[in-house]
């Protein structure tokens, strides 16, 4: 039996499986976001890190995926420059304006353990689940499904 604080990471031995959207193992001509729940709040985010001083955006991308999920984890990003930003003058609930990178997974596993904020739990989510879930931050869901205006690969999928 796992600790309640515990999150079911995906477990092919296991007969029933985890919550369908638990797993990168479905939609997959589809892209999914992975967002995760704060434990503290309850409410939806993004996986993030604060900036370091003289750290540009692109290396605290990098740094925040190796300190969440190690050296084995690996991802491709599209750009240096992040794809959206949410801003504390328009956000209440930020301190500092929040840059949203989009990143290709390739291959690894991730450690939901290791991820800040501290996670209750997380969800692979296609673009057209987003109004599903209730975000931390004004904006975060219209944020997410502007980036992902054609979210599919073969650009027919979900709207």
């Amino acid at each position: 039996a796992q600790p309640a604080d515990v999150i079911d990471l995906f477990d092919p031995a296991l007969d029933e499986g985890p919550p369908v959207r638990h797993t990168l193992q479905r939609c997959l001509n589809d892209f999914l976001f992975l967002i995760v729940r704060d434990k503290a709040t309850g409410k939806w985010t993004v996986p993030s890190v604060p900036r370091t001083p003289k750290e540009t955006m692109r290396m605290t991308l990098d740094r925040a995926i190796a300190e969440h999920h190690g050296a084995l984890f690996s991802t491709y990003a599209f750009s240096n420059a992040p794809q959206a930003v949410l801003k504390p003058e328009k956000v209440k609930t930020l301190a500092e304006p929040l840059f949203v990178f989009n990143a290709i997974y390739l291959s690894g596993r991730p450690h939901f353990e290791r991820i800040e904020p501290v996670v209750g739990d997380h969800a692979w989510v296609r673009r057209d689940e987003i109004d599903e879930y209730e975000f931390q931050h004004d904006g975060m869901g219209s944020l997410l499904r502007d980036i992902a205006v054609s979210s599919t690969i073969d650009g027919q999928g979900a709207a």
